[in-house]
């Protein structure tokens, strides 16, 4: 045995059992510390396990956005890049005339010119094709009686006034004032801000309604820049109202009224035609669909009025126009593919070329509803009041031969009654034709009505009047238009030939109009009768008999046109013929009127027409696309301002970008 003692022994165990009692409690709290803890890890996990599947449809949700705005954001990209990408502008170009200097003022010599129908609204457009209308400033109108009553549309000011009642009333005064036109108009009033009221003398024929509807007159004077003016318009259109009432009665013209509307006339004409909006305000005011934006010689801007009622639907923020120096000059520019479209008078030649340049170029040929050339005469020269001389002058013109040099597409003319070849047979019945005289080319005949007359054939070859002195006498042309100086040449030469002493005047460009308003002429190539925007023989008649032609030839200023002439119908005046005319509403007894009218221009040959003009339209598809068809209507608005048709499908929309 070991050297322990047996009570040792005990003690051991005791200890030991101690010992083991302890971890065994140790050992159990651990477990037990352990199972708690083990339930606490559970818990956490399965809030873990909740909390990444939140979490995993929270960054779900998160992908989802962040795609759509990678989307939208790489959209927004593609837009801006788009934005900055250089844009061609849309541009429509063309070639035209204005004046030069230019001063933007409609009742100044040579007034806007291009933009006449570009920047300023007619009431309507009217389509002489199918006789329809095309509202334009005005949005309804309606005719009582005497009063025709317009509401005008929700439009702007270039400058961004609304149009009003004011600035219609404020144009019409001013056009009766300096133009002496439409004394038919009695009063214009305004009733509210968007509706007028005009009334005339007498209620108004179809072509006198139309025409004052259909011109650009009521939207010339802004009351923000003109109305200064008004009251002293209202009191010499009134003046000179009073004036034409008593000359339509055959009343005697006092002295005093005549003087007094003579010095107030002169005075308001001065001061308003000094007026250069341009220079003095910086600015244009027009309520057209397009404004000037800068104009230099040979070059003229113009911008969408962006609040023209049109804006929204125009399919051309810019319109481009070249000056219109000559044929010539514009021959160029198509041959060049320059401008989108014009309208030259062309040979045949340079009409295959023109077409030829590409397989866009395309020709359209209208009536022009006008007869041109045709020879005015100044009747202020005492050589052209004798009617003999006039005989022997359209006598001895081939007219066939002045058509083949300029509208070589259309028919020669016979008769000089101011009727257009292409509407005679509606207008005139074949048995006031018969009683009409022919004026077929004929020398011979020529020659003896001279002789008949005492005119005799000196030495020289020239003709002398019954007192011996020699025809001798210009004719004169405006140099831009090459149809009508090649017509006045081989007019010249054929008078020449026959023993009339002629020479070729050219006017310089931009000096037409002062040239011939001032009589400054003894011949000259113009417009005869001319049916622009009316389709219909008022138009013309007016023209000859009051209008230009009546004016530049002195038929106003010497009275030939209240003078008697013998006709079937006994003694009439031309002038009570055109008034009767404005306002008769019956088509038959137009007709009547329209006969007897022809008759007087015929037999006194107050002008001599050589034949009726063809509009050739040349346009080009290579920048724009959406021209009308061949046989549409619309293109018959294009006499006396094609500008109307460019306003029409460009502010519609109807012309497009090509490929747009």
């Amino acid at each position: 045995m070991s050297g322990k003692s047996a009570s040792e022994v005990p003690k051991t165990l005791t200890y030991l059992l101690i010992a083991v009692l302890v971890l065994q409690l140790v050992l159990i709290g651990l477990v037990a510390s352990t199972t708690s803890s083990l339930a606490a890890i559970e818990e956490r996990l399965r809030s873990v396990e909740e909390g990444t599947r939140t979490l995993t449809a929270a960054l779900r949700d998160v992908g989802k956005s962040l795609e759509t705005l990678g989307a939208n954001f790489t959209a927004r990209i593609a837009a801006i890049e788009e934005r900055l990408k250089p844009v061609t502008p849309l541009e429509f170009r063309m070639a035209g005339w204005w004046p030069w200097p230019y001063s933007g003022n409609p009742y100044a010599p040579g007034g806007v010119g291009v933009l006449y129908w570009f920047g300023f609204e007619t009431f309507v457009y009217f389509i002489p094709g199918n006789q329809t209308y095309i509202p334009r400033l005005a949005e309804e109108w309606k005719l009582e009686g005497a009063k025709l009553t317009v509401r005008l549309r929700r439009t702007s000011w270039n400058d961004g006034r609304p149009v009003t009642a004011d600035d219609v009333v404020t144009s019409v005064y001013m056009a009766q004032a300096l133009w002496s036109w439409p004394y038919e108009i009695k009063s214009a009033t305004k009733v509210d801000d968007r509706t007028v009221v005009i009334e005339f003398e007498e209620p108004p024929g179809p072509a006198l309604l139309t025409s004052i509807m259909t011109s650009p007159f009521v939207s010339f004077a802004p009351y923000s820049i003109y109305g200064k003016w008004l009251e002293r318009a209202k009191e010499v259109a009134t003046l000179g109202r009073r004036i034409w009432l008593m000359r339509r009665a055959g009343q005697t013209v006092p002295e005093e009224l005549q003087k007094e509307y003579d010095e107030k006339f002169a005075a308001l004409r001065d001061e308003v035609t000094a007026f250069n909006p341009l220079k003095d305000l910086g600015i244009v005011v027009s309520n057209g669909l397009y404004y000037l934006a800068s104009v230099e010689y040979d070059k003229m801007v113009l911008k969408l009025n962006r609040g023209h009622w049109q804006a929204a639907s125009a399919s051309a923020t810019t319109v481009i126009i070249y000056r219109w120096t000559s044929n010539e000059a514009v021959w160029a520019l198509l041959m060049a593919g320059e401008i989108d479209a014009s309208h030259p008078a062309t040979p045949k030649d340079l009409t295959e070329q023109i077409l030829s340049v590409g397989p866009n170029m395309r020709m359209q040929v209208v009536s022009d509803l006008a007869e041109t050339p045709a020879v005015v005469f100044n009747f202020r020269n005492p050589l052209f009041r004798d009617i003999n001389l006039r005989k022997a002058l359209i006598l001895s013109l081939d007219r066939s031969k002045v058509r083949d040099i300029t509208f070589w597409f259309q028919p020669p003319y016979e008769y000089a009654h101011g009727v257009l070849l292409s509407f005679q047979d509606v207008w005139l019945s074949r048995d006031l034709l018969n009683r009409l005289t022919k004026w077929s080319y004929d020398r011979a005949r020529a020659e003896s009505v001279l002789k008949a007359a005492d005119y005799t054939k000196g030495p020289d070859g020239i003709w002398r009047t019954p007192d011996g002195k020699p025809v001798k006498f210009t004719l004169s042309a405006y140099a831009p238009y090459s149809d009508w100086v090649l017509a006045a040449k081989e007019i010249a030469r054929q008078w020449k030939e026959f023993g009339f002493d002629v020479e070729v005047t050219l006017i310089p460009e931009g000096m037409l109009g002062p040239t011939l308003s001032a009589g400054q002429f003894d011949a000259t190539i113009e417009f005869g009768s001319a049916w622009w925007g009316l389709g219909h023989p008022y138009a013309g008649y007016s023209r000859i008999y009051e209008g230009w032609v009546g004016t530049i030839s002195g038929i106003v200023e010497l009275g030939l046109n209240t003078a008697e002439y013998d006709t079937p119908w006994g003694k009439l005046k031309p002038m009570d013929l055109v008034r009767a005319l404005a306002l008769e509403k019956d088509p038959a007894k137009q007709k009547e009127l329209v006969e007897k009218l022809a008759f007087i221009t015929n037999e006194y040959l107050f002008y001599l027409p050589i034949v009726e003009k063809g509009l050739q339209i040349f346009y080009s598809e290579s920048r724009w696309a959406g021209w009308p068809a061949p046989n549409d209507p619309l293109w018959t608005l294009c006499p006396g301002g094609i500008e109307r048709v460019y306003v029409v499908l460009l502010g519609s929309g109807a012309l497009k970008p090509a490929g747009g």
